[in-house]
C-alpha cells in the first residue's frame, strides 16, 4: 500500500524503508542457519578440523547454553505472569487508554518500554511487548488508526536503546565486582572497582539516557502512519482469537 500525499516526509521514508523489509526481509531463522553454516565452512578452511570433530563442538556448544536458555525461559515465563496479573494488567489497560491517537500510542508505547528498560532488561522485553499488544487491541476498540507494527517496533525500544544504560546493564554491574577485575577478565586495564555512581547514575549517562527516551519517541510520533495507511492489529490477528479470554492471559 503506498503512502499517499498527506503523509509526512519522515513517514513516507519510513514507510518505503519498512515496505522492502516486509517483502524481502528472511526469517531470522534463515540467518542463524546460514550463520551455522558459514561458521562450519570457516572452521573448516582456518582449523584444520574435520567435518565430524566441527559436529562434535557444535553439539557440545547447543548444550553449553542450556542454562543460558532455562534463564530466557523463567524471564518469559515470569514476565508473562506478573503481566496478566489482575493488576498490573489492569494498569496497563489504563495506560493504554491514555493516547487519542496512532502517533501517540506509538510515542508512548516506545516511552514506557525504554523506561522499563533502564529498570530491567528483561521486565522491558515481556511488558513491552505486552503493552504494544494492549495497546493495539484498546486502539481498535476506540476505533483509533493505529500502525501495529510500529507498535511492536516502540514494544522493544528498550532494547535497543536504554537497557545498558540502565541498573541491570552487564557491564556496569561486572565493573562494580572486584572478581571481575583482573589478569584474563577483560578488564585487566582497571586498577580497581567502578562504582555504579560512575557509570550508571553519572549525569552524563543519565542525561544520555533522557534524550535518547525523548527522541526516539518523538521519531515514533512522526513516523506513525495514520488513516487508510495504518495496520491495526486485526490486520495480523484474527479478531475473534484477539479477544478471546482463554487464549489472552486467562482475561
Amino acid at each position: 500500500m503506498a503512502a499517499s500525499d498527506e503523509a509526512g516526509v519522515v513517514e513516507r521514508i519510513g514507510f518505503s524503508i519498512s515496505t522492502v523489509v516486509e517483502r524481502w526481509m528472511p526469517s531470522p531463522f534463515v540467518f542463524a542457519i546460514l550463520l551455522t553454516y558459514i561458521v562450519f565452512a570457516a572452521g573448516l578452511i582456518a582449523t584444520g578440523s574435520g567435518a565430524v570433530e566441527l559436529l562434535d563442538f557444535w553439539y557440545g556448544g547447543f548444550w553449553a547454553f542450556l542454562g543460558f536458555s532455562m534463564q530466557m525461559v523463567l524471564i518469559l515465563m515470569t514476565g508473562f505472569v506478573i503481566a496478566y496479573h489482575p493488576r498490573v494488567n489492569d494498569l496497563l489497560q489504563r495506560l493504554a487508554e491514555v493516547p487519542n491517537s496512532g502517533a501517540q500510542a506509538a510515542a508512548f508505547v516506545g516511552f514506557i518500554s525504554m523506561s522499563l528498560a533502564w529498570v530491567h532488561w528483561g521486565f522491558s522485553l515481556i511488558m513491552g511487548a505486552i503493552f504494544a499488544r494492549e495497546m493495539g487491541k484498546v486502539a481498535h476498540r476506540k476505533g483509533i488508526d493505529v500502525h501495529y507494527p510500529l507498535l511492536a517496533v516502540a514494544g522493544y525500544m528498550g532494547l535497543g536503546l536504554t537497557w545498558h544504560w540502565g541498573i541491570s546493564g552487564s557491564a556496569p554491574l561486572q565493573l562494580t565486582d572486584a572478581n571481575n577485575i583482573g589478569e584474563g577478565t577483560g578488564f585487566e586495564f582497571l586498577a580497581s572497582t567502578v562504582p555504579a555512581v560512575e557509570t550508571i547514575f553519572h549525569p552524563y549517562a543519565l542525561t544520555l539516557t533522557a534524550l535518547s527516551i525523548v527522541f526516539a519517541s518523538a521519531m515514533l510520533y512522526v513516523l506513525a502512519p495514520s488513516g487508510s495507511r495504518a495496520k491495526g492489529i486485526t490486520h495480523y490477528v484474527d479478531e475473534a482469537e484477539l479477544f478471546d479470554g482463554a487464549a489472552d492471559g486467562g482475561r
